[in-house]
């Protein structure tokens, strides 16, 4: 016998049939997504914008594997590295 998925849609319809319209809404929020929720790749572009408002360190500074926990411009490389491009 298949098995049945329920969406929240689904189940928003199941607490309205409840008499339970308070949840009924909740589900229902969950399904929509929050139009002044910054997106991703605006998330993206900003962090840009401040990683290349980071400058350049002017002393000559020993680098490794954690010297972005010390220093801004190495920091900014790190997380370049880790966003999507």
């Amino acid at each position: 016998m298949p098995t049945a998925h329920l969406t929240i849609t689904d189940i928003a319809e199941i607490y309205d049939g409840l008499g339970d319209t308070y949840r009924a809404e909740l589900y229902r929020s969950l399904d929509q997504p929050d139009p002044d929720a910054v997106t991703v790749s605006e998330l993206v572009d900003s962090i840009g914008d401040l990683i290349d408002d980071v400058p350049d360190p002017a002393t000559n500074t020993k680098h490794d594997d954690t010297c972005w926990k010390k220093h801004a411009a190495c920091l900014a490389d790190k997380i370049e590295e880790l966003l999507p491009s």
